[in-house]
């Protein structure tokens, strides 16, 4: 019996922890604001081509390191500099993005297979003006997209 009070304890603390590192930067957050899509490589893929089909203005955005960039990458994406992710909870790497492209793109990121990272840059973005819509992020990373057997561009 302790056993399972324990293990609903270990969820509810797992699930709080998450809640945190994936909350919204906003001071005044609204969830469908702040919300996002978390997508597999095979979705990520489709949501991208779909949006180029329709014409919608959109940017792949690597946040991985320059030299893993620089080693390969999904085609058509762009690197955002180094440094941006280090203080995710500040809000820099939204701010980076939004400086750069405005807040009427669709934004499609991906790093490395660290999920709770991307969880948390998507939400950001999401926060920062992009939405739900917007807010794409690739569960897994690059490692992912490898995997499943998609192009790569150096």
């Amino acid at each position: 019996m302790k056993m399972k009070s324990f293990k609903l304890w270990l969820v509810a603390l797992a699930g709080g922890v998450m809640a945190m590192l994936t909350s919204c930067p906003n001071p005044n957050p609204d969830s469908e604001l702040c919300d996002h899509y978390e997508r597999t490589a095979e979705s990520f893929k489709n949501a991208i081509e779909q949006a180029q089909e329709k014409g919608y203005d959109y940017h792949i955005i690597d946040y991985r390191k320059e030299s893993e960039f620089a080693a390969g990458h999904i085609p058509g994406a762009e690197w955002v500099l180094e440094g941006t992710t280090k203080n995710m909870d500040d809000g820099t790497f939204a701010a980076t993005l939004k400086a750069k492209y405005g807040t009427k793109s669709m934004m499609f990121l991906y790093g490395s297979k660290n999920s709770v990272l991307m969880m948390t840059l998507t939400g950001s973005v999401s926060c920062a003006g992009y939405g739900k819509e917007k807010s794409h992020g690739l569960v897994g990373g690059f490692e992912a997209w490898q995997k499943a057997g998609y192009e790569v561009e150096q």
